[in-house]
C-alpha cells in the first residue's frame, strides 16, 4: 500500500485535519477510544484514489475524479458525526489542542518493483535447508520424520497460498503484523459488531499487532543468530591452524556482513541472490556426492536409527517448521511484488524446487548417517575435497541469508521511522540529522553487531547449539506464521464461504500446530540452558574432527578409504 506525500486537496484540509493515516492503520486524534467506521472508508478510498500509478508513478486523475462526490459524502456524514450529540469528547473539550493530518514522509508505492523470478530465487534461497534435513529426521526417525515432512509440504503450501489470498483481497496490508491487526479488528466486528463500530476493537487490534511484531522480530533474530554461528564455524572448519579464536571469527563475520546489509531492498537484491541461489544449489550437490563417494551403510558398525523420545520428536518438529518457515515474511514480500496477483505462480515454483530437495536430502542422508547424523552435516563427511567445497559454497549463501533474515526487521524499524529505503544516495529527506544510505549503514551494523553478541554468549555452552538456536525460531515464530495463523486468519477474513468442512480442516490444523509450537519451545529452551555456559567462557577453538572418529560414527570400525 502506498504512503501519503501530501497531495490532499486544498478544500478538504479543513475536514481531514482529525485524521491521521498510518501507513495501514487509522486512528482518529479527536477521539480517544474511537475509530469512526466513516473515516477508515473514506481512508481507505483516499489511499485508492491518490496511489500513485505503479507503471508511471503518476496519480490517477480519472479515479480521483470517479469518487470525489462519494468522498464529500463521507467527510459531511464524519463532520455531522463529530457534532452530533452522542460524540465522545473531543480533544478540544478536555483542553487539548486539536492535532492536524500526520501523513507517512515517503511513497510506499515505490517498493512494488520486484519481479516474479526474484521473490522465488530469494525464496528457495531463505527457505532451503538441505544440510539440516537428515538430523531433523534423526530427531523423529523414518516414520514420524516421514509424516512431518509430508505434512509440512503440504499444508505449509497451502497456507501460503492462504496468506496470498488475504493480502490480494485487502491490498492496504503490507506486513504480518497488519495483518493479525486487521484480522483482530475483523474478529470483534463479527463477536460483537455494536462495539467494533464504537471503536471497541481498537485495543485489542493494537495488541495482536505489536504482539506479531515481537514474535515475528524474535523469530527472526534468532534465525539470524543461527546463520551467524554457521558463518562463524564454517571459517574454522576451512582454517582449522588459524590462532583466531572463535569470538574474533564472530567479529570477522559481523564486519564481512555490513556491506551485505547496506543492500536497501529485496528489489536491489535481485542479482546478489542469484549467486546464493548457485550456492545453495551446489551444497545440496555436495550431500549426494559425499555419500556416494563414502556409502556409509556399507561400513562397520553402519548406521543406526534409535527409537525417538517426546523431547527430540518435538525439537524435530520445531525444526521442520524452521525449514518450512520463510511465511513470516509472505505478506512483506507480496508488497514488493510488481504483480502481486501472481503470487501463486512464486509458490508453485518455490516449493516445485524446495520439496523434492528436502525429500531428497533428507532420506538419503539419514539413511546414510542415521541417529548420527548432525546439523552441521559436514562434521558427518570425511575431511576430503568434496568436504572443502561444500563449506566455501556455504559461506556466501549464509552471509547473504543474514542479510535476508535482517531485512524485514530492520525495514519494519526504518519505514516506521520516516527512513526510505529506496534512497541510496546522500540526497535529502534526512532523518536524525543524516541522509538515508548513511542511517542505513549505522543501524544495519549495529542491529548485526547486537546478534554477534547474542551468537557469543550461545557459543559458551557445549552441544549442539546450531540446531537449538534454528529449532527454537521455528517453535517460537514460525510454527504460528506458518502452521496455525494462517488458517485462522482466512477464515476471519472470508467468513462468509467458509463452510463446517473446511472450518473443521482449519480447526484441526491449527490445534495440531500450537501443541507442537508449545512443546518445541520447551524442549528446546530446556535443551539451550542446560548447555548454557558464561559469557566468553566457550573454547577458544573448536576442534573440527571429521568422520570416522566416534563409536556412533557409521565408519568408526572399518574406517574409510
Amino acid at each position: 500500500m502506498s504512503g501519503r506525500n501530501g497531495n490532499v486537496r486544498p478544500d478538504e484540509n479543513t475536514e481531514l485535519a482529525l485524521l491521521d493515516v498510518n501507513i495501514g492503520s487509522y486512528e482518529t486524534h479527536n477521539r480517544a477510544d474511537v475509530v469512526n467506521p466513516l473515516f477508515v472508508e473514506l481512508a481507505s478510498r483516499r489511499f485508492v484514489t491518490e496511489t500513485p500509478d505503479r507503471s508511471g508513478g503518476e496519480t490517477s486523475s480519472r479515479a480521483t475524479q470517479s469518487h470525489s462526490h462519494e468522498e464529500r459524502r463521507l467527510v459531511d456524514n464524519a463532520d455531522s458525526h463529530l457534532n452530533s450529540p452522542d460524540a465522545t469528547t473531543s480533544h478540544e473539550d478536555a483542553g487539548e489542542p486539536e492535532q492536524a493530518i500526520s501523513i507517512p514522509p515517503m511513497d510506499m508505492s515505490t517498493l512494488h518493483r520486484t519481479p516474479i523470478w526474484n521473490l522465488v530465487v530469494n525464496g528457495v534461497t531463505y527457505m532451503a535447508a538441505p544440510m539440516a534435513m537428515p538430523s531433523i529426521m534423526a530427531q523423529a526417525n523414518w516414520y514420524w520424520g516421514t509424516a512431518a515432512l509430508l505434512y509440512s509440504s503440504i499444508v505449509t503450501y497451502h497456507t501460503g497460498l492462504l496468506i496470498g489470498d488475504i493480502c490480494l483481497a485487502n491490498p492496504h496490508i503490507d506486513s504480518y503484523p497488519k495483518l493479525v491487526e486487521e484480522g483482530m479488528h475483523k474478529l470483534v466486528a463479527v463477536i460483537d459488531p455494536e462495539k467494533a463500530a464504537k471503536g471497541g476493537a481498537r485495543k485489542w487490534t493494537r495488541i495482536a499487532f505489536w504482539a506479531t511484531l515481537w514474535v515475528q522480530f524474535m523469530t527472526y533474530y534468532l534465525d539470524t543468530v543461527a546463520q551467524i554461528i554457521y558463518v562463524e564455524q564454517y571459517f574454522g572448519e576451512l582454517l582449522p591452524g588459524s590462532p583466531i579464536c572463535q569470538w574474533k571469527w564472530l567479529l570477522i563475520t559481523w564486519v564481512i556482513s555490513i556491506p551485505v546489509m547496506q543492500i536497501p531492498t529485496l528489489h536491489s537484491s535481485r542479482y546478489v541472490c542469484l549467486f546464493a541461489l548457485g550456492c545453495v544449489l551446489a551444497t545440496t550437490f555436495s550431500i549426494f556426492a559425499e555419500v556416494y563417494v563414502v556409502q556409509p551403510w556399507n561400513c562397520l558398525p553402519g548406521p543406526s536409527y534409535p527409537k525417538t523420545s517426546p523431547m527430540r520428536l518435538f525439537t524435530g518438529f520445531a525444526g521442520m517448521a524452521y525449514a518450512f518457515g520463510g511465511h513470516g515474511i509472505f505478506p512483506e514480500e507480496i508488497r514488493e511484488m510488481k504483480e502481486p496477483e501472481k503470487w501463486p505462480i512464486v509458490m508453485n515454483w518455490t516449493y516445485g524446487i524446495i520439496v523434492p530437495m528436502y525429500l531428497a536430502c533428507s532420506f538419503v542422508g539419514y539413511y546414510a548417517y542415521g541417529g548420527y547424523a548432525q546439523a552441521n552435516l559436514n562434521l558427518n563427511f570425511p575431511d576430503n575435497w568434496i568436504n572443502t567445497f561444500s563449506l566455501l559454497v556455504q559461506l556466501p549463501s549464509c552471509l547473504y541469508l543474514i542479510y535476508f533474515t535482517n531485512l524485514v526487521l530492520v525495514l519494519q524499524i526504518e519505514l516506521a521511522l520516516g527512513v526510505d529505503p529506496t534512497h541510496t544516495t546522500c540526497a535529502r529527506p534526512f532523518r536524525f540529522g543524516m541522509p538515508p544510505v548513511l542511517f542505513r549503514f549505522f543501524f544495519r551494523s549495529l542491529f548485526v553487531g547486537s546478534q554477534v553478541l547474542f551468537a557469543e554468549i550461545l557459543l559458551s555452552g557445549a552441544g549442539d547449539t546450531v540446531l537449538g538456536v534454528q529449532a527454537l525460531a521455528g517453535a517460537v515464530g514460525m510454527v504460528a506464521f506458518t502452521y496455525f495463523l494462517p488458517f485462522i486468519l482466512h477464515a476471519i477474513f472470508f467468513w462468509e464461504d467458509m463452510r463446517t468442512r473446511r472450518l473443521v480442516y482449519y480447526a484441526i490444523n491449527a490445534a495440531l500446530a500450537i501443541v507442537f509450537m508449545f512443546g518445541g519451545i520447551y524442549s528446546t529452551s530446556v535443551a539451550l540452558i542446560q548447555e548454557a555456559g558464561g559469557f566468553m567462557d566457550g573454547e577458544c577453538h573448536l576442534t573440527y574432527k571429521y568422520a570416522p572418529y566416534s563409536p556412533e560414527d557409521p565408519c568408526f570400525i572399518s574406517g574409510i578409504s
